[in-house]
């Protein structure tokens, strides 16, 4: 039977193999979870401080997301945008393309609609489409284009 040491490493007791793994990190499952409910229920600066406190031992997509989610609501979009940027570079290095297309796509939004910078938001649409194309991810195509049309300067 396998046993879990302090230590994050997994012993099976008859064979003597080991195989290591990184250690459970208690206190940043708690901030994550914290950070997650304060997101639930509205509350950004909450939401803010125990995502940040988690980003110090855990910098997961999926926190660095959340985090830059209190900081749209906490009217923060530049330190918003470096949070996304961080959270998709994440994504694809996992890899998980589904994440990171949605990243792309929610960049897309911020440039066009906080920032205003055209350049970013062909950049971020064409990295959510090559994701859409090289791992056929349909059902998100339709975001692509949703994402040009607002993006364009034609009043039809």
């Amino acid at each position: 039977m396998a046993q879990e040491s302090s230590a994050g490493k997994k012993r099976n007791g008859e064979d003597g193999v080991v195989e290591l793994r990184p250690p459970v990190r208690i206190e940043s499952t708690a901030s994550i979870q914290a950070g997650q409910e304060a997101l639930g229920r509205g509350a950004w600066e909450e939401a803010r401080s125990a995502l940040e406190q988690a980003l110090r031992a855990d910098d997961s997509p999926e926190v660095l997301f959340g985090l830059g989610e209190a900081l749209w609501w906490l009217g923060e979009i530049l330190e918003l945008a470096r949070c996304w940027e961080r959270a998709y570079v994440a994504f694809r290095r996992l890899p998980d393309p589904v994440g990171a297309a949605n990243v792309a796509l929610q960049l897309t939004f911020l440039y066009q609609d906080n920032l205003g910078n055209h350049a970013a938001v062909a950049g971020w649409a064409a990295h959510a489409a090559r994701l859409i194309d090289e791992f056929d991810l349909e059902p998100m195509r339709g975001w692509v284009f949703l994402t040009r049309a607002c993006g364009s300067q034609d009043p039809g």
